[in-house]
C-alpha cells in the first residue's frame, strides 16, 4: 500500500492471505480518520462495518446504491439477494 498525492491510496488488487487482515485494519483506521475512499471489494463485513454507502454492480451495470443498513438487510434487486446469500 502506497499514498499517493492528493490521498490517493493505492492497494494491489491481490494479496498474499495473510496480508488481507492487516490490509482492512490500515483501509478501517484511513476511514475513521475522514479519508474518503472508493473501495471495490468481496469483503462484505468489512463494507458493511467501514462504508457510508455500498454499491452493487454486476456485468458493469449500477444494480443497487444504498446505506449499508439497507444494502445488508433490505436488498431489493434478486441478483443482490442472491450474491449476499452466496457471500455472507
Amino acid at each position: 500500500i502506497r499514498l499517493e498525492k492528493r490521498g490517493v491510496v493505492c492497494v494491489p488488487d491481490t494479496f498474499r492471505g495473510v496480508m488481507v487482515g492487516e490490509v482492512l485494519n490500515v483501509m478501517k483506521e484511513l476511514a475513521t480518520s475522514g479519508m474518503t475512499m472508493a473501495i471495490v471489494t468481496h469483503e462484505m463485513s468489512f463494507a458493511r462495518e467501514v462504508a457510508s454507502r455500498v454499491l452493487f454492480i454486476d456485468h458493469g451495470k449500477l444494480v443497487e446504491e444504498s446505506a449499508p443498513q439497507e444494502f445488508f438487510t433490505a436488498p431489493k434487486s434478486p441478483r443482490l439477494r442472491n450474491f449476499l446469500a452466496t457471500m455472507l
